[in-house]
C-alpha cells in the first residue's frame, strides 16, 4: 500500500494497493513500520521538484502522483544480498508505503546505502539506512523521538562547510554530555550508563552515531 498526494496539489491523495514488491538480484525488502510526518515532509512536497525530492521514490504510476518521503525505521524482511541478513531493523529515509525495495551499496557493520540508480544523483546524506543494533543512540522504546528529532540534527548540517560542521557537532557533544550528566543524578542506582560511554571517555557520548553519519556522508 502506498500513499501518493498531486504534486501540484499536496491536498489530493490516493491510496494504491501495490502489493509486496519482488526482490531482485542483489536487492533487500525493506518493510515500513514507522515513519513521522512534520511540516518538513510538507517542505519535501512543496519543493519536490526543485531539489528532487519526488525523485527518491517515484510512484506507481505517472499521472502527476508522488511520494513524499519520510524518516523512520524498518526491517528487512526478504534480502538477496549475503552482507544484509533478514531481520535487521534500520532508520533512514523511507516513502509513505509499507514496502521499499532498495539495493545495497558501501555494506558495512552499521548499515548501507542504498545504490538504486535513480538515488545515486541524491544527496548521499539521505541514501544512508543504519543498522539499529549499531547505533549507540537507539532506544526501541524511544523511536517516535528518534524519527521525529533526529533528522533535524544531520540535516542542520547541510550546506555547511566542514569548520561549521565541526562547530556543530561540538556541540552537539556539550549537549549530550549535559543531558547525561543530568540523567546520572536523577536515575535510580543500577540505571545509570545511559547514554555516554565512560570506559571510553566523554567523547563517546550517545550522539556518536550521529558523528559517524555525518562523516561518512560529509567527510571529517
Amino acid at each position: 500500500m502506498d500513499l501518493e498526494v498531486q504534486r501540484d496539489d499536496l491536498t489530493t491523495t490516493r491510496f494504491v494497493d501495490s502489493g509486496v514488491p519482488e526482490v531482485g538480484d542483489g536487492q533487500v525488502l525493506l518493510r515500513v513500520d514507522a515513519f513521522s510526518l512534520t511540516s518538513n515532509n510538507i517542505t519535501y512536497g512543496v519543493f519536490g521538484d526543485a531539489m528532487r525530492y519526488w525523485d527518491f521514490f517515484p510512484p506507481s504510476s505517472g499521472g502527476g502522483w508522488g511520494r513524499i518521503p519520510a524518516f523512520g525505521f524498518g526491517e528487512v524482511v526478504a534480502s538477496e544480498r549475503p552482507d544484509v541478513e533478514p531481520d535487521v531493523r534500520v532508520y533512514g529515509y523511507f516513502p509513505m508505503s509499507e514496502h521499499l525495495v532498495v539495493s545495497p551499496d558501501r555494506v558495512d557493520g552499521r548499515g548501507f546505502f542504498d545504490g538504486a540508480a535513480h538515488r545515486r544523483p541524491m544527496a548521499s546524506a539521505y541514501n544512508h539506512y543504519l543498522r539499529t543494533d549499531a547505533d549507540a543512540s537507539y532506544d526501541p522504546d524511544r523511536e517516535a523521538q528518534q524519527m521525529l528529532l533526529r533528522p533535524l540534527f544531520f540535516t542542520s548540517y547541510l550546506g555547511r562547510g566542514p569548520a561549521g560542521r565541526q562547530r556543530g557537532l561540538r556541540a552537539v557533544r556539550r549537549s549530550c554530555c549535559r543531558a547525561h550528566r543530568a540523567r546520572r543524578r536523577s536515575a535510580p542506582i543500577g540505571s545509570r550508563g545511559w547514554t555516554c560511554r565512560e570506559r571510553r571517555g566523554a567523547r563517546r557520548f550517545a550522539f556518536e552515531s550521529l558523528e559517524h553519519h555525518l562523516e561518512v556522508t560529509f567527510g571529517p
